[in-house]
């Protein structure tokens, strides 16, 4: 009975996986793609989520650092984007939004699309292809202009590729001293 018990907790991160790369295909099946807009925006959670699952699913007993270490340059990817944007205040090309630089979609896909080519090298092709259509999906549907896209997929594949090849990743966390709280990002390599 302990074997079988050990079996079932050592698979759960394949099964969680699993779950998630179904959920993100279905979500992305039934959705009503009739515009490159909806391609960007589909296409870049499928891809996100399916990056996170990939490690769990093909890499065995490093699938959970592969998972984390993806987690963490998605997470510093987004968050540094997402600073970019409020620091630059760019108008999208067609609505009345000021956060077009960088493009969120492009950044996020192409940090995942730098760590699975990474530690799936062979998949690079597919990777990188899908994080191409997503951001070019974003430039078409009238969501960005072609410079937001261009520097998030630097801004990603940076972030990405520094989240696998250090000794550690990214670290972010919470930060308290005595005069308050924040939030603490560091790299080691």
């Amino acid at each position: 009975m302990r074997g079988y018990k050990t079996g079932m907790l050592a698979s759960l991160p394949k099964r969680v996986a699993c779950a998630l790369l179904v959920a993100a295909c279905s979500a992305g099946a039934n959705a009503d793609v009739k515009t490159w807009s909806n391609v960007g925006n589909i296409g870049g959670p499928v891809l996100w989520v399916a990056g996170l699952g990939s490690s769990l699913l093909q890499d065995g007993s490093q699938g959970k650092e592969h998972a984390a270490r993806t987690l963490d340059g998605l997470v510093v990817a987004g968050l540094l984007s997402e600073g970019l944007q409020f620091a630059t205040h760019e108008p999208r090309p067609y609505t009345s939004g000021h956060d077009s630089f960088p493009s969120d979609h492009a950044t996020l896909s192409f940090a995942v699309a730098a760590a699975q080519s990474y530690y799936h090298p062979r998949q690079a092709l597919l990777w990188y292809g899908a994080a191409s259509v997503i951001s070019y999906a974003r430039v078409a549907g009238h969501e960005h202009h072609p410079q937001d896209v261009i520097a998030g997929a630097a801004l990603g594949f940076a972030v990405g590729r520094l989240a696998v090849t250090s000794r550690r990743g990214w670290v972010f966390g919470p930060m308290f001293s005595g005069d308050g709280a924040g939030v603490e990002l560091t790299y080691s390599h």
